[in-house]
């Protein structure tokens, strides 16, 4: 499984991690996404999802930066319904960002 090692943010410039979900019009396929960092000075457009609940010990491999990610079944459902409505929109992902 993938370890979860992000370059640090720079905080005197407020930013953040974002991910911007690969398209797809099958929700039942692979989920895809790129890790993106991001001012909040710069008043970025973005979606939140708190993702706290399902079983934590359920989890499953998404693709994030071209390597392997473990999430929670639940978070990738989410993910897979989210990714058919908008994908030009990035999202803040609490279990991922």
């Amino acid at each position: 499984p993938y370890t979860r090692k992000y370059d640090s943010l720079a905080k005197d410039h407020n930013e953040i991690r974002l991910i911007k979900l690969s398209s797809s019009s099958d929700p039942n396929y692979d989920i895809g996404c790129e890790l993106i960092v991001t001012s909040l000075d710069e008043n970025p457009k973005y979606k939140a999802l708190s993702y706290t609940w399902g079983n934590p010990n359920d989890t499953v491999p998404i693709t994030l930066n071209d390597q392997r990610f473990d999430i929670t079944r639940n978070l990738k459902k989410a993910l897979q319904s989210l990714r058919t409505l908008d994908t030009d929109t990035p999202y803040w992902v609490d279990a991922i960002c």
